[in-house]
């Protein structure tokens, strides 16, 4: 049913659009930025109802480069990318806390959900992506809206504002960063390494 419902209707709308596919995740290459759209499958899923979400990732190397020192992987997944996002946030930026699922079932109209997943693709997932090719963007997305923020996204925000010359509150995220464990205190010494 899910797999029918991407191969079918979705994979070719989002080939149109320039997307490349490896099973249920797209990358398309904007300005040698990488968008990624990722379904994923709910691990509740049965062969008679299956639930699916949407996650969205943009995947900067220069960001990707200073936070691991390594090379980027040659097929991006929405786990490797900053910022990345679950579609019900997306869709719903005033109650963050509201996750979007959609369920499959032999008695689904597969026509009404196709069309359902296209209008969301073309109006929601899409400009999103576009939108987070900026870093001043991507900042603001992570600033301006309610949301607690992980280490991670704290040492990817750092090493934004220092592209941006905000040098003190990159500074600040780091420090914020490097007084949760040694680990953390270790990642940290690690990226103003390559900052510098």
């Amino acid at each position: 049913m899910f797999k029918d419902l991407i191969n079918k209707d979705i994979a070719p709308l989002l080939k149109q659009y320039g997307f490349k596919k490896k099973n249920f995740t797209w990358n398309r290459s904007v300005n040698g930025v990488i968008q990624v759209i990722n379904f994923q499958l709910s691990r509740y899923s049965d062969h008679n109802s299956q639930q699916f979400t949407i996650n969205l990732g943009v995947f900067h190397p220069q960001l990707w480069g200073i936070n691991k020192g390594e090379p980027a992987p040659k097929f991006i997944t929405e786990f490797d990318c900053f910022p990345r996002e679950r579609i019900g946030y997306i869709n719903n930026t005033k109650n963050n806390n509201k996750d979007l699922w959609w369920t499959i079932t032999n008695e689904t109209n597969v026509i009404e959900l196709s069309r359902e997943i296209k209008n969301i693709i073309e109006d929601k997932c899409i400009p999103f992506l576009d939108k987070m090719l900026d870093y001043h963007a991507v900042s603001n997305f992570y600033l301006c809206f309610p949301k607690v923020l992980l280490p991670i996204d704290k040492i990817y925000l750092a090493i934004i504002k220092n592209i941006l010359r905000d040098l003190d509150t990159s500074a600040k995220f780091l420090q914020e960063v490097s007084k949760i464990s040694e680990s953390w205190a270790d990642k940290v010494k690690e990226v103003y390494s390559r900052l510098n």
